[in-house]
């Protein structure tokens, strides 16, 4: 398993693969979404349990 990204940018974590990249001007977007998930969090006790089920 190794956590750093390769040339490409993916990161072989398995069994996932994350891919990254940055994207110019992505800091206000970052902030946003951090903002939005961080206050959606807050009014869930686990927040992934809920997506899960609505995935079922």
């Amino acid at each position: 398993m190794d956590r750093t990204p390769d040339a490409q940018g993916f990161r072989h974590l398995w069994p996932t693969v994350f891919l990254q990249r940055e994207l110019p001007g992505a800091e206000a977007a970052n902030r946003v979404l951090a903002e939005t998930i961080l206050a959606a969090d807050a009014k869930a006790a686990d927040l992934t349990l809920i997506v899960a089920r609505r995935d079922e």
